[in-house]
């Protein structure tokens, strides 16, 4: 059964930016924050916390208690710099995508069509979608900065009719899709159906698994991304590409800069510090996919006052009956068994708690050490590594390590230059030419249907197929 998408109907207003106006995808999206504060504000989340007749109830209520540390959203510095990349990410993506001008109706004909009809890929129509590459130590909270900032945008907004221009589509603002752990774009390609699928209440994922070859499933993935005015693709687990041959790594990269350059849809990739290994032979990979920039979020610092005030945000989330005053000692014991990633940091305090529910009933050294040898013993080579600071330990953990060369590779990002397509003829590739603005799925005259909303073949906001 197909399930109906959740959606809202299209609300114009002044987006505030003059080269904006006129745009209704870009008129359709929640007003900007005016300041950076007020982002933070809208993005942390800090459950109510404990009083002390919750700390006085049962033992197994409290430690059913301890999961609302998960709903914590403790906002890092970076959060505030990433929102505003991540803004203008989405509506760059849709500059030059403007439904209600001749240029865009044009080349959504063209790229639906896939060469059917004759109709040209406008020459003089170019992208203004762009790559941004978010990095962090497996563990520091992207995924959870991402889910909380795309919160703030509707997934799905349904138009009828702006201004005078009748305008009957879904925009689909956002869509997150993940490499799968074998790294192969036939993978990546199901996956990104199946949460268009979810979103949209579609079917795409079936006409999908029914073809054969990759050509022709990346012209259904391109042809489906026009369709669904799709605004920016976030691609987690970006790092999973390591399992690839260096080849077919490159080619995959390409390819997910064409979706950029071919489609105008937004690309933000996500991975860790292994990602390095991905970008040690290819600068123009990175200059590719870092068009609008990057952002590491690195551990906090032991002595930061980072560090301080995120250990005291946590410490109040004690249903412990015995709350002890928070000391730098066990501040400093804290980092030493979890090195500042917020994560680990986290899962620690609710272990240490879970330990001293019904036994000492508070939290202290002897505790925490019980924790760190025992509940969390698997981690610790990967700590002990990371707060040795010797490079030969460290470099077994390439998920939580920002090497040298990877910080060399980032400032090489703005001297690097564009060499344009240069695609290995790999097995997995070698049909996919990223270069053609158009596409033709072998033995396809007719209409792809994308399940009762707007054809594939006949994209164009005024003239929609309905079922």
């Amino acid at each position: 059964m197909i399930n109906e998408p959740f959606l809202i109907q299209a609300n114009y207003r002044d987006p505030g930016v003059s080269h904006y106006r006129g745009n209704p995808f870009i008129e359709a999206l929640p007003p900007l924050k005016a300041t950076k504060k007020e982002f933070i504000k809208h993005i942390k989340n800090y459950p109510a916390k404990p009083k002390a007749a919750d700390r006085k109830k049962g033992e197994i209520l409290r430690i059913l208690e301890l999961a609302n540390l998960n709903q914590i959203v403790h906002p890092l510095p970076e959060y505030s710099d990433l929102e505003i990349a991540i803004s203008a990410l989405i509506r760059e993506s849709y500059y030059a995508r403007n439904p209600i001008t001749a240029s865009d109706m044009q080349r959504r004909h063209a790229i639906a069509a896939g060469g059917d009809d004759g109709v040209p890929f406008p020459a003089d129509w170019k992208s203004s979608a762009k790559g941004f590459l978010i990095t962090g130590l497996s563990g520091m909270g992207k995924t959870t900065y991402i889910d909380a900032s795309l919160l703030q945008y509707p997934q799905v907004i349904e138009h009828t009719q702006y201004k005078e221009y009748p305008l009957k589509c879904r925009q689909l603002v956002w869509l997150k899709v993940r490499i799968p752990s074998d790294g192969t774009l036939r993978g990546f390609c199901i996956h990104f159906f199946q949460e268009v699928d979810l979103a949209l209440g579609t079917n795409y994922r079936r006409q999908a698994l029914s073809i054969g070859s990759m050509s022709s499933m990346t012209s259904l993935m391109r042809q489906t991304a026009t369709a669904i005015s799709l605004g920016v693709i976030f691609i987690d687990e970006l790092q999973n590409l390591r399992m690839l041959q260096n080849g077919d790594a490159n080619a995959m990269l390409d390819f997910f800069g064409s979706l950029c350059e071919d489609l105008g849809t937004g690309i933000v990739m996500v991975g860790t510090p292994a990602v390095e290994q991905l970008f040690t032979d290819s600068i123009r990979n990175i200059r590719k996919i870092c068009s609008a920039g990057s952002q590491t979020i690195e551990r906090m610092k032991k002595n930061d006052l980072q560090w301080q005030f995120f250990c005291e945000v946590l410490w109040e989330y004690q249903w412990v009956k015995n709350k002890q005053p928070l000391t730098k000692e066990i501040m400093d014991v804290w980092y030493h068994y979890t090195q500042g990633i917020t994560a680990f940091a986290v899962l620690f305090f609710a272990l240490a708690q879970r330990r001293a529910i019904g036994n000492s009933e508070e939290i202290n050294i002897d505790v925490m050490s019980l924790v760190a040898h025992q509940d969390m013993a698997f981690l610790q080579p990967a700590l002990t590594a990371l707060a040795s600071n010797n490079p030969a330990l460290m470099k077994n953990f390439d998920d939580l390590v920002f090497s040298q060369e990877f910080k060399k590779l980032e400032a090489q990002i703005g001297k690097a230059v564009n060499s344009g397509w240069d695609r290995d003829n790999t097995e997995e590739f070698e049909e996919i030419s990223a270069s053609q603005k158009t596409e033709t799925l072998p033995n396809t005259k007719t209409k792809v249907k994308s399940d009762g909303y707007v054809s594939l073949k006949t994209d164009d906001p005024h003239q929609p197929n309905w079922k």
